[in-house]
């Protein structure tokens, strides 16, 4: 079954490419994306021309499968009436970004949200965070272009950069270099405020995380040192941080990294900010020592930043409890028992 959502599409059309008639075309399904054929054909056929086209996650399909979609029989492929290059549906209902490559850097995406939805809330506090970033200057977002309401949804249309996504370990350097200078640069821009640690760490979180934690190895030292640190209640340093910062919210176009998806952006920690991106690379220890020595800067000492890393871990682990063995591995190799 087609999702809804896609009839949205003619009037995204309309935004992005007025005038011009979308001639149907075939689309491939790459779950949970939609990619042009036409497009991944322009791949294979100009490799130089495409990655300078490149859509930032997409993985192209090889030949076979455009070959497959061609075939009457288990092709997969969808028959679209659209300008657009790839469309990515998220939740199939309620969200969905739709991708133009556009000529002469008019590229552009449009993300579209269902009105009344979390998403919309979401995407209203990306469009509010951008464009006080625009104003900032310190670091590389996609430019919010315009938004508008038709029927039951929200259209947002923003610059599109085009490139490829971080990969861990391939851009641990690329992050100290290039992405780490913009973030610090952005938090003393925003302000960096001294709160108190309950400020940004839920009351409950010592009895839920040692519920979750129960009698794995690590779980002893982790736990006692997150009851000292909840007692100490000690001030940690809040500015305006990504919220969800990690390597596929990164993208490199044009030689510098440009920072995606603020849907999460609020006033935080700027250590959980950090560690959210260093933990992606849990047993890279030039990474993370470069996220303490950046946290430093920003007033975190080595005891500091060891207390709010621990602080940090307890509170992934209650959005992800299921994930507490590999959280705690991994507070165990930064902080360990000091």
């Amino acid at each position: 079954m087609t999702p809804p959502i896609l009839d949205t599409l003619p009037f995204c059309d309309t935004l992005c490419t007025p005038g011009a008639e979308a001639a149907e075309r075939r689309f491939l399904w790459r779950e949970p994306w939609l990619v042009s054929s036409a497009y991944i054909g322009d791949a294979f056929r100009h490799p130089a021309r495409s990655r300078a086209s490149t859509i930032p996650g997409l993985r192209r399909p090889g030949p076979f499968r455009i070959l497959a979609s061609r075939l009457p029989f288990g092709g997969g492929a969808l028959l679209l009436a659209t300008a657009a290059e790839a469309v990515l549906l998220e939740d199939e209902d309620d969200a969905m970004r739709v991708f133009y490559a556009g000529r002469d850097g008019e590229a552009r995406t449009i993300k579209v949200v269902t009105l009344g939805s979390t998403h919309e809330r979401a995407m209203r506090n990306e469009v509010e965070t951008l464009t006080l970033l625009a104003g900032y200057d310190t670091i590389a977002v996609p430019g919010v272009i315009d938004t508008h309401e038709q029927g039951a949804h929200l259209f947002v249309i923003q610059e599109f950069a085009p490139g490829r996504r971080y990969e861990g370990r391939r851009d641990q350097r690329r992050f100290v270099y290039s992405a780490l200078p913009q973030l610090l640069a952005t938090y003393r821009r925003h302000g960096i405020r001294a709160a108190p640690l309950g400020e940004v760490l839920q009351r409950d979180t010592l009895p839920r995380v040692r519920e979750i934690a129960g009698d794995k190895d690590s779980a002893p030292p982790f736990l006692a040192r997150l009851a000292r640190v909840v007692a100490a209640d000690p001030a940690v340093p809040v500015s305006l941080c990504h919220g969800d910062l990690m390597p596929s919210n990164l993208v490199i176009s044009s030689g510098r990294t440009v920072f995606l998806t603020w849907e999460r952006a609020r006033e935080d920690c700027v250590v959980f900010d950090l560690a959210r991106f260093a933990m992606a690379q849990p047993r890279s220890r030039y990474l993370n020592r470069a996220v303490a020595a950046a946290a430093a800067q920003l007033g975190a000492g080595q005891d500091a930043y060891g207390d709010q890393l621990t602080a940090f871990v307890a509170r992934r682990m209650l959005r992800d409890p299921k994930a507490a063995e590999r959280l705690l591995a991994y507070w165990w190799a930064q902080v360990g028992i000091g």
